[in-house]
């Protein structure tokens, strides 16, 4: 006996290493690609892993997404699975291990993230229970065998990361904002409530918390402000040093911080970069509206503040940044309150706006800089009456991110507005979160002793909260520049004020922006992506074209990057709010727009989405190929297509998201979000998706078959799509059976053209409704003009589009904001 197991261990050691090794390399490998298969589908956003019995909603951090690791797993997986066929003298490996690997990497290119994932943790499970039963049999035999008895803990140790990452990675980036946030406090006003948040203030200890503690004279954390301090050191610095001089110039009344730290503040501010042409990071994003308000708001403020000392950078005191400084921020100003931000109703970036304004209403010297941004500042308090729903700012927006869009199950809802605290505070509307740290917009008004909403704006957000349709038109277009008064060609501020609108290279300035970027050295891929500009010149040296001509011929890229003139309509009732952007871009490649949202509820909200073009921090559900929309009242209809591109066009869109998009395995190109885990419940009928929650109904139809991709994705495959919306309620239609009934039966032709569509719907609530790729919105023969005359058009407001006046109005009330006199004057 003891003979035999010696003669088996002798056996075992003659087998070389290279026999095992191998296996666990692979088995290695082969846990990193399923983590590749539950990651790719999303660079960043959600993705879903589907197990039947396991359902794990994930939240991908951006350094997952890098395709350029991924391709290189692959082609190591496939090596090391060759290797492995050759090493291994089991027919097993001989044979099934590469033909069962190519076919996962193959259906990962045809099908969806949910199946491939299966098919892999199947087949792991499999070689897990191959080496299991191994090493049993080696026990039978009573060889003892050190590596091999290891060899399933190390299988069971990388099974157990593929989980383990992914719940880690859920509790790092979804820890946030979860429910309860509705504590509204109604019947309080303005000053109660900033008192509320106040008291909340006390028990949290955050960044921002120390700015209401430095206005109040209360103990002070000092350590809050070391990685604002180190981003402003680092060039990353706008949105840092709006902060620190906020906290700078607070400190005046209180003197809580120590000396050390004012000095350090001092110092860093001093060294801080302001603009383009001081020296530093070519990387650092001065281009867009955001970013421009606060830089330009940071360098006034810095100046004011370091009035006589030398900034160390630019070489200028502080007075000659005020007097460079002063006339820009003026027309920015000024441009915004005749045209409205090209960032349109953006939950992200007013976030940043909002904090700039503030900081210049509290402490800008020039007094009619610091009364225009109080007069902005009713401006989007306004904005807010006319466009939130209870709890949520459900609009269309111009730049949004993925994770305020997505909510995939109750424990995972999607990311609250950024501007959901401050909303509560000026107008009453929603609530506040008492589980976070305290917001930034909301410690920045706290904060505040020179801004106070006046009175009518909360009045009509009231008026408006159940029943309102509200029209606007936001932005202006790059090709009307010289007719606005901007000279592009020979003043670098009035290129800078095309650029916040984000079309950097549009026909009509792609030349100068060229010309920009190599006088300052600044990286394009900051701000067009990465071989745009070797593209076009190169084509356009090919073509024998100038670039503004080649950028003509691909505007679907050129223009459609940009964000441009926009009519938004907005329609709320007790029951639902719509909320669209009428005929925008269409066929264009977009990069962080939202188009549309139908609302029901916070978490119960629909939408559309053509995956391409550009998905620029926003997921595969934002931005992507623009539709035609139409809206009007309770109905929308939306369709999806775009005519031919230039080679050019399709090499820059396709280079950059169609092939991550052909990797991470999405082969569709509509999809709807559509979250049935959260409706009372969905039926699909006749073409139509219908959902309903407490008396609220929506349906969706799709021109195309759909299938669910998961509990929050309706997919439907081919590139062109057209899609109808239509709301109503238990008060319109009694049940949500005769809602489906009536909706689903009625009549819907839909007629592909050459690009596009023409739809007939007869709808049970408008009749006739007709639509198409041109033309007007035809409701029951009458046409319902897409485009409006006004910036505002309300029941509240009617001004014209480019008046640099707003009279706003309600219940004898009424506030008027001149910004020609920088007047802003209010009668109760």
């Amino acid at each position: 006996m003891e003979s035999e197991k010696r003669r088996n261990k002798e056996d075992l050691k003659k087998t070389p290493i290279k026999s095992y090794l191998p296996r666990v390399l692979g088995a290695i490998l082969l846990v990193l690609e399923i983590t590749h298969f539950l990651f790719k589908t999303s660079f960043m956003g959600f993705n879903q892993l589907d197990l039947g019995f396991l359902n794990v909603n994930l939240l991908i951090p951006e350094t997952f997404g890098s395709f350029v690791f991924w391709i290189i797993a692959d082609f190591l997986t496939l090596l090391l699975i060759v290797g492995i066929s050759y090493w291994d003298s089991r027919p097993f490996f001989k044979f099934y291990t590469i033909l069962i690997f190519i076919l996962i990497i193959i259906v990962n290119q045809i099908l969806f993230v949910t199946f491939v994932t299966i098919f892999a943790w199947l087949f792991f499970m499999m070689l897990l229970l191959r080496e299991c039963i191994f090493i049993w049999q080696q026990r039978k035999k009573r060889i003892s065998y050190k590596f091999k008895k290891g060899r399933p803990l190390i299988l069971c140790l990388f099974l157990m990361l593929t989980l383990v990452i992914p719940i880690t990675t859920v509790s790092k980036y979804t820890d946030f904002d979860h429910r309860p946030y509705n504590l509204c406090y109604e019947g309080t006003d303005y000053n109660n409530r900033k008192e509320i948040y106040t008291n909340f203030s006390i028990e949290v200890d955050g960044s921002q918390a120390q700015l209401i503690n430095i206005s109040n004279g209360w103990e002070l954390k000092e350590n809050k402000f070391d990685n604002y301090i180190k981003d402003v050191e680092e060039d990353e610095s706008d949105f840092a040093m709006l902060y620190l001089l906020r906290a700078i110039y607070l400190n005046n009344n209180t003197d809580l911080l120590s000396n050390s730290l004012m000095d350090q503040i001092n110092e860093t501010l001093l060294g801080a970069r302001y603009w383009y042409t001081e020296p530093g990071d070519s990387k650092t994003i001065f281009w867009t509206e955001n970013h421009q308000l606060a830089y330009h708001t940071s360098e006034l403020l810095a100046g004011q503040f370091f009035k006589t000392e030398t900034f160390t950078r630019s070489g200028m005191t502080g007075q000659q940044h005020i007097d460079y400084i002063e006339p820009i921020l003026n027309d920015f100003l000024d441009w915004r309150g005749r045209y409205g931000f090209s960032e349109w109703h953006s939950n992200t970036y007013f976030k940043i706006n909002i904090r700039s304004l503030l900081n210049l209403a509290d402490f800008a010297e020039n007094q009619t800089i610091a009364t225009k941004a109080k007069m902005l500042l009713d401006l989007l308090c306004f904005d807010f009456a006319n466009n939130y729903y209870r709890e949520e700012y459900a609009v269309t927006q111009g730049r949004v991110y993925g994770e305020t869009k997505l909510s995939t199950s109750e424990i995972n809802p999607s990311r609250r507005d950024s501007i959901a605290d401050a909303v509560w505070l000026l107008l009453g509307l929603g609530g506040y979160n008492n589980l976070t740290n305290t917001d930034s917009i909301a410690a920045y008004l706290i904060t505040s002793d020179e801004y106070t909403p006046p009175p009518i704006l909360e009045q009509i957000a009231n008026d408006a909260k159940d029943n309102h349709e509200h029209r606007e038109k936001s932005g202006w277009n790059v090709a009307d520049a010289t007719d606005l008064g901007l000279n592009v060609k020979e003043n670098e501020a009035d290129l800078m004020q095309v650029w916040s609108t984000a079309a950097t290279i549009h026909e009509t300035i792609i030349d100068e922006t060229f010309e920009f970027i190599e006088k300052y050295n600044i990286d394009p891929v900051s701000f067009i992506g990465p071989g745009i500009p070797e593209i076009i010149k190169t084509s356009a040296f090919l073509r024998g074209i100038t670039v503004n001509e080649l950028a003509s011929k691909m505007d679907e890229l050129t223009t459609g990057i940009g964000m441009e003139k926009v009519d938004t309509y907005t329609y709320r009732t007790p029951y639902y709010q719509l909320s669209g952007a009428q005929d925008y871009h269409k066929g264009f490649a977009g990069i962080q727009e939202f188009i549309w949202q139908a609302t029901l509820d916070l978490d119960v909200f629909v939408y559309t989405n053509a995956p391409g073009g550009f998905d620029f921090k926003g997921g595969s559900f934002i931005g992507g190929w623009m539709p035609r929309g139409g809206f009007y009242k309770n109905l929308g209809i939306i369709m999806y297509d775009h005519g031919s591109q230039i080679i050019e066009s399709k090499i820059a869109t396709g280079a950059l998201s169609n092939a991550m998009n052909f990797i991470g395995g999405n082969r569709y190109n509509n999809h709807a979000y559509f979250p049935r885990w959260h409706f009372d419940s969905v039926i699909q009928k006749n073409g139509w998706t219908f959902g309903e929650l407490d008396g609220s109904y929506i349906g969706l139809y799709c021109s195309q078959p759909t299938f669910w991709a998961n509990n929050i994705e309706l997919v439907a495959l081919g590139s062109a799509c057209c899609w109808i919306v239509e709301l109503g309620s238990e008060a319109e239609y009694s049940s949500f059976n005769n809602f489906i009934s009536q909706v689903s039966t009625a009549s819907v032709t839909i007629d592909k053209l050459n690009t596009g569509f023409d739809v007939s719907y007869n709808s049970p609530s408008r009749n006739l409704v007709e639509f198409g790729w041109e033309g007007d919105l035809i409701v029951d023969g009458n046409p319902f003009d897409l485009s409006t005359d006004y910036r505002w058009d309300n029941k509240y407001a009617q001004t014209p589009y480019g008046s640099p006046v707003t009279v706003i109005q309600h219940g004898g009330s009424s506030l008027t904001l001149n910004f020609t006199d920088a007047t802003r004057t209010y009668v109760p």
